[in-house]
């Protein structure tokens, strides 16, 4: 180191200049590395808020997911629900149309069985047909009875023994026999064997009865009803009055059981 003069004020002075210009580098260095270190902690914080606010989307996009995955499923089990009432109406009405399908064959069987054994298909006063459930066998007083006789004519005893076989085979554990007349009062000698026309309808619906009983068909199985006058099938004040003196033989065919509708197959139930 160089002792006074100018040499040594050089020396000092060159020292200082050196020693602030190592400071003014080290003080550069320490405010950029500070600006440096505000930026990335600026960063940071940004890098979070962001990331903060993509979780929370997040977050809310699986809520929304998650709804419309349930909403999906109920839906889904909506739909499994109305097919299987859907199969289950469509079984139901295929068996009601099956059942009705049989009751209607059964009708035509019993109503084709009576015209057979009666054989008088076409003949006046005799009609066998269906109405509503049930076959009705319609004879006129002529083909049973004489006239102003309320006891069975020899005539209408063989009739009824031959449709007595077919109606104790009917599929039928009810036989109404249901006796009419017209609406005039029993007069001359009918009036000697009815006082009345319900007197008169009933006395003609038991011999009937009796002759069926007599002929086989189960007595358990049949009903007497006497109807007078009252359910005329023709006008009562003219000449074809003599239609409503009749007696009608009323069966309604059981129907066959029918297998049960098989149950619709269960679909799997969704997914959770």
């Amino acid at each position: 180191m160089p002792h006074g003069g100018h040499a040594a004020l050089w020396f000092w002075g060159g020292l200082c200049v050196l020693l602030a210009a190592a400071l003014l580098y080290l003080y550069k260095g320490y405010t950029t590395q500070e600006r440096q270190g505000r930026f990335l902690l600026d960063q940071q914080q940004l890098l979070t808020s962001e990331n903060q606010k993509l979780s929370s989307q997040v977050d809310k996009l699986q809520t929304e997911l998650s709804q419309t995955g349930s909403l999906l499923r109920n839906r889904e089990e909506i739909l499994r629900a109305t097919k299987e009432s859907l199969e289950t109406v469509k079984a139901q009405n295929d068996q009601e149309i099956a059942t009705g399908e049989a009751a209607r064959k059964a009708r035509e069987d019993l109503q084709a069985a009576i015209e057979k054994a009666a054989d008088l298909s076409g003949a006046d006063g005799f009609r066998v047909f269906a109405e509503g459930d049930r076959v009705i066998v319609r004879l006129s007083h002529g083909l049973l009875f004489d006239v102003n006789e309320v006891t069975l004519a020899d005539k209408g005893a063989a009739l009824l023994k031959k449709i007595a076989p077919a109606l104790k085979a009917a599929p039928a554990p009810e036989i109404d026999v249901d006796g009419h007349t017209e609406a005039a009062p029993p007069a001359g000698p009918t009036a000697k064997a009815a006082a009345s026309n319900w007197d008169l309808s009933a006395r003609r619906a038991a011999a009937v009865v009796r002759a069926l009983g007599d002929d086989g068909v189960p007595a358990a199985c049949l009903t007497l009803r006497a109807f007078a006058g009252n359910h005329p099938i023709a006008p009562n004040d003219g000449a074809e009055r003599v239609k409503n003196r009749r007696i009608e033989i009323i069966l309604k065919p059981s129907v066959p059981a029918q297998p049960p509708a098989p149950a619709p197959a269960a679909a799997p139930a969704p997914a959770p």
